[in-house]
């Protein structure tokens, strides 16, 4: 289940948060210029799109520098404006010592673009000069980077859009952090970003990652894209269809935009009243890490479904190795991986057990399938079958526990929690700390729901895989099959198969865990 993370709570608190310094703004009569394009007349409708998101944008800046007591100077330009009127917006703006901050809404006109580098360093608070600025990137980039850094811990970060202005941003003030990035770009595989922890998509293209990008074990995917539709509607980079995989997403509109404003009031204020200013930081939810989630160790877990696959797996081989002739074998030893399972055609003389091997399930490698019998297999499947019934069942239930757990926090813990903090006069910093402990309440009932659910995924594709198998042995020729009936009972009259390995291999060490020792709910 996918968490969207709230941009606009934020900007709510840091509003309340900065509010204060309005007594001592206002007064001053500071400005701030905010220059944007309309589309010209023949401009293709994408470009006229582009300048609807600048629109929307520049808005969202009159309302945020407004509440601070600061004069929007909002500059509507045509987008057939000569470069020497633009240029004169600029110096006047330059020269002007009441506007202490000018934004020019990217993109411009490309003919006009180089121009901007007449901004003041002094007055560019949105980073717009590179290595000129007074700041390392944009606005937007350092709020996508405060987003990924309250997850980040030992994560790789995709980057799509790594080259544009947004996406370049993000990838120093991650590398600037140690991060471990990714970028990608226009010309790559962007299918790569599936490989990663963390995806951050800049491309400011409608829909572009599908679910062939985006991963359950993805712990956060930021979406800055914002792409005006023709409808009226608003699309981000992330397609609709992949918007419920990842365990975190900010949403779009309402995630990454206002977290923008937030670093913008931050830096005016900073700049024109508090220069000690701490920077405001974006609260964490729960996610389960890849470490915890990847294939092989994600099915590691520690959930009641997983236990049941791994019990049910272990009666089906009992029953199995009780209709065999002879007694059964000696169940291997606490903390030795059972033995390998012999294939067909091998040649084993009776008593060499062979090399042993990690942990596996056989039911996941066809090339051991061979040693069983049908009925061996059929009883597999049904108790697997049982296992994946149980398993999503109980996934079912974690998940609404947690939509119960995160509803009762947001609506009344949560809220009350705030509420209280301001009301003792709490700074930003200690409310967001407050709310991230709040929010480890969670992190065991999302990841068990995860967790369970996977397990419950891969008893079914056990249940799948044995019907294959058995489906390929019925359309096998009848001499074909005798003779593979026959090998079979030729090779349990030498050995009975082995107790088979948990479902799911254990933590990794020198060490193996024994069956039953995994922790369950």
């Amino acid at each position: 289940m996918t968490h969207q993370l709230s941009g606009r709570a934020l900007l709510r608190t840091v509003r309340e948060d900065l509010g204060v310094y309005r007594d001592r703004i206002e007064p001053a009569r500071l400005r701030v210029a905010v220059i944007r394009f309309t589309p010209a007349d023949g401009d293709p409708p994408e470009w006229a799109l582009r300048m609807e998101a600048s629109r929307v944008s520049a808005e969202q800046k009159y309302k945020a520098f407004t509440h601070l007591g600061l004069t929007v100077d909002p500059v509507v330009l045509p987008g057939t404006v000569s470069a020497a009127e633009f240029a004169a917006h600029i110096d006047a703006c330059n020269a002007d010592p009441a506007t202490r901050a000018v934004i020019v809404q990217f993109p411009p006109p490309a003919r006009l673009t180089s121009l901007v580098h007449q901004l003041d360093p002094a007055k560019d608070i949105d980073g717009l000069l590179g290595g000129r600025s007074l700041h390392r990137a944009c606005a937007t980039a350092d709020g996508i980077s405060r987003i990924v850094a309250a997850f980040d811990a030992d994560a790789t970060v995709a980057v799509v859009g790594a080259r544009g202005f947004v996406g370049s941003g993000v990838v120093h003030l991650l590398e600037d952090r140690g991060t471990p990035v990714l970028p990608l770009d226009q010309g790559d595989d962007l299918r790569q970003a599936a490989r990663a922890d963390i995806v951050v998509s800049t491309a400011g293209s409608a829909h572009l990652l599908t679910a062939e990008h985006i991963r359950p074990h993805h712990r956060l995917v930021v979406d800055s894209g914002f792409s005006p539709q023709p409808d009226g509607s608003v699309a981000g980079d992330i397609h609709p269809g992949a918007a419920g995989i990842p365990q975190n997403l900010t949403p779009v509109p309402g995630g990454v935009g206002p977290v923008e404003m937030a670093v913008l009031m931050e830096r005016i204020v900073r700049q024109t009243a508090d220069p000690e200013l701490r920077s405001w930081a974006f609260p964490s939810a729960p996610y389960v890490s890849r470490s915890a989630s990847a294939p092989g160790r994600q099915e590691a877990a520690l959930s009641r479904g997983e236990t049941a696959v791994e019990n049910t797996l272990r009666s089906a081989f009992g029953a199995a190795r009780q209709r065999a002739d002879g007694p059964p074998p000696p169940r291997p030893s606490a903390g030795r991986a059972p033995d390998r399972i012999p294939q067909l055609g091998t040649e084993t003389a009776p008593g060499d057990q062979g090399p042993s091997t990690r942990a596996a399930d056989p039911v996941s490698q066809p090339e051991t399938w061979a040693a069983y019998s049908d009925a061996d297999l059929i009883s597999l499947r049904e108790n697997s079958q049982r296992a994946a019934a149980t398993a999503m069942e109980r996934a079912r239930e974690l998940q609404q526990q947690h939509v119960a757990l995160r509803t009762a926090y947001e609506e009344q813990d949560g809220g009350a929690l705030v509420a209280q903090l301001r009301e003792q006069g709490a700074a930003a910093h200690t409310i967001a700390r407050a709310r991230t402990a709040a929010w480890q309440d969670l992190t065991y009932a999302q990841q068990t729901a995860v967790e369970t659910r996977t397990s419950a995924d891969a008893a079914a594709a056990r249940v799948q895989a044995i019907g294959s198998e058995l489906q390929r042995r019925a359309a096998l020729p009848l001499q074909q099959r005798q003779a593979e009936d026959a090998a079979r009972q030729a090779l349990a009259a030498h050995r009975t198969p082995p107790t088979p390995p948990p479902a799911m291999p254990r933590q990794p060490g020198p060490q193996q865990q024994s069956p039953g020792q995994g922790r369950s709910l």
